[in-house]
């Protein structure tokens, strides 16, 4: 395992809220809207805009290089969500 997936296991369990947002993001995309794809990143953004206008700081830290690891969760553990995101090899 490497130094970046120990550290988004890490947030993952710290944080595991930022999984359910995503997931319900996904699943609306999908459900009410009628996306058959999209990227991870616009579902990111839409989350960051969430927690900030939430937060009395304004501060979300939500590093990008987690992105696709999120992507690859929710494909692996949300049936609805095979095939959702279009995915990159993960560099060795």
């Amino acid at each position: 395992m490497t130094r970046l997936e120990r550290e988004f296991w890490q947030y993952h369990h710290d944080h595991p809220d930022v999984y359910d947002a995503l997931r319900r993001l996904a699943l609306d995309a999908i459900e009410r809207r009628g996306y058959t794809h999209m990227g991870i990143a616009a579902l990111w953004e839409i989350l960051r805009w969430e927690r900030r206008l939430d937060m009395t700081d304004g501060v979300f830290k939500a590093n990008n290089n987690y992105r696709a690891y999120y992507a690859r969760l929710l494909m692996e553990r949300e049936p609805q969500l095979v095939g959702f995101f279009r995915l990159r090899e993960v560099a060795a």
